[in-house]
């Protein structure tokens, strides 16, 4: 679902949009702050009301996307997640997007000092990779990871459709139900040994949400 919000709008805005996300309880939100001034004052045009609809959207399963000038990013330094767009066009605004996604990776550094991160500070984020001598077919209703003609080297666009296509089978039910499993055990492990060794008896037990 999209919603989208003017610079002109209000409290009324505001409201109608912040209830309905929180009514529809959804597993991500990603805000994207777009068309605002590339001048500092009066907070590069960003409104109060504005302000106050991200304020209430932003907690731990929120994105928040500034596309523009980087040091508008400031306003936003309380963001559980935020992502840092030199430009406000469809190209980085695609690429956010498939940041976002898992489909592309990330290497960029600020170029200024942004809230408490230095110039050069940057998360890099890896993409999918894929290891063709790795690749393999299952059939018989198992999992299907096959490319064709898999002896020759993808090109840069095939690559991209193979990441995206891997991405979205590892994302099925089945991987995911197994990814989750592992990763229960493991964090489980790594908290109940220290405790046993300690001499504390107690569970320990991972919830996804």
């Amino acid at each position: 679902d999209v919603f989208l919000y003017s610079w002109k709008d209000g409290d009324d805005k505001t409201e109608e949009i912040f209830e309905t996300i929180e009514k529809n309880k959804y597993d991500a939100v990603v805000v994207g702050i777009h068309d605002f001034s590339n001048r500092p004052p009066n907070n590069y045009g960003i409104t109060r009301a504005s302000f106050a609809l991200w304020r209430k959207l932003n907690f731990i399963k929120t994105i928040t996307v500034v596309f523009g000038n980087v040091l508008a990013a400031g306003q936003y330094c309380d963001a559980y997640t935020l992502v840092a767009a030199h430009q406000d066009d469809v190209l980085f605004q695609e690429a956010a997007a498939d940041i976002i996604e898992g489909k592309a990776g990330a290497s960029g550094k600020l170029p200024i000092r942004v809230c408490n991160y230095p110039a050069g500070y940057g998360i890099e984020i890896s993409g999918p990779e894929i290891d063709m001598r790795a690749i393999r077919e299952y059939d018989g209703g198992g999992l299907l990871l096959a490319l064709t003609d898999a002896e020759t080297v993808l090109d840069r666009a095939n690559r991209a459709r193979g990441q995206a296509e891997l991405l979205k089978q590892a994302q099925e039910p089945v991987p995911m139900n197994l990814a989750r499993d592992a990763t229960s055990r493991a964090i489980e492990r790594s908290f109940s040994m220290p405790l046993a060794a300690a001499g504390i008896e107690a569970k320990v037990q991972v919830e996804f949400r």
